[in-house]
């Protein structure tokens, strides 16, 4: 999955990049897991070799999942398979039955919403206690590194540009192709791509359930929306320092401003 995800060759540019190519489509990854993994390499591959980390991303879960204490609620997501199966099935007396045990997180999410209610039920049958009990430390953003944030955002007009010409792009680069080998190798039934933006696109093209034309526009709208609900996640978190990518007409002084936040958290210390 190199085209649908962007990927950049960064060891042209002499770094280091971790955190791609680890898995399978197949394979389901949560939080938990994608931060065991984070905070390994974080350890041995800088703190140990005195190297400060830079986390890059677009998800907020994950990113918080790796930097702060929080609580999860199952180790282990047992046979995904099983669980999707049950999401299927959810009728509104698994909400009441939410409701019941935890009313609270209830409260908090649709009727209809079959995947959280699914999730909040199957950790009270694992852990005989209310998913909202795991949640209590979640807005507090404690990290366990001493961490800076920066965030970088973009004039609504011009990031809705950029994302339009990353679509183009991609199409540009093999998008229809790629994805067409990921479902001809098995990888069609996974949420690797069911749920990714631009390869669910691509996968209904396929089907003859869309035009080249269709897929492009629900690519570009879905990501667009995408780009939204980040910022909606990432506006949220006070300790996050923005810095507006439009005041630059060159990245090296943006890139100076930020060494300057991180220098001068540095000083504080």
């Amino acid at each position: 999955m190199n085209i649908g995800t962007d990927k950049i060759n960064t060891r042209i540019y002499g770094i280091n990049q971790y955190m791609t190519d680890i898995f399978m489509p197949s394979h389901h990854i949560n939080a938990l897991e994608f931060r065991d993994i984070c905070r390994k390499i974080i350890e041995n591959e800088f703190f140990l070799k005195k190297r400060i980390p830079l986390l890059a991303g677009g998800s907020g879960l994950y990113i918080r999942a790796v930097i702060d204490d929080l609580k999860f609620a199952v180790k282990k997501t047992g046979n995904f398979s099983a669980r999707l199966a049950e999401t299927s099935e959810l009728s509104a007396d698994k909400y009441e039955e939410l409701k019941k045990i935890d009313p609270g997180y209830a409260k908090k999410i649709s009727s209809n919403d079959s995947r959280r209610i699914a999730g909040a039920l199957q950790v009270y049958r694992k852990t005989g206690k209310p998913f909202s009990c795991f949640q209590d430390n979640w807005d507090k953003r404690v990290s366990v590194y001493h961490t800076v944030l920066v965030g970088l955002t973009k004039e609504k007009n011009s990031l809705h540009k950029c994302i339009e010409n990353r679509v183009d792009r991609m199409f540009e680069n093999g998008l229809v192709k790629e994805v067409h080998d990921l479902v001809i190798s098995g990888y069609g039934k996974y949420n690797s791509l069911l749920q990714a933006v631009g390869y669910k696109e691509v996968i209904r093209y396929l089907e003859g359930e869309a035009t080249e034309k269709e897929c492009r526009q629900r690519i570009i709208r879905n990501t667009k929306r995408l780009a939204k609900k980040q910022m909606t996640w990432f506006k949220a978190d006070t300790r996050i320092n923005w810095i507006r990518a439009n005041d630059y007409d060159n990245i090296i002084y943006l890139i100076g401003d930020i060494i300057k936040i991180v220098w001068k958290d540095l000083k504080n210390e």
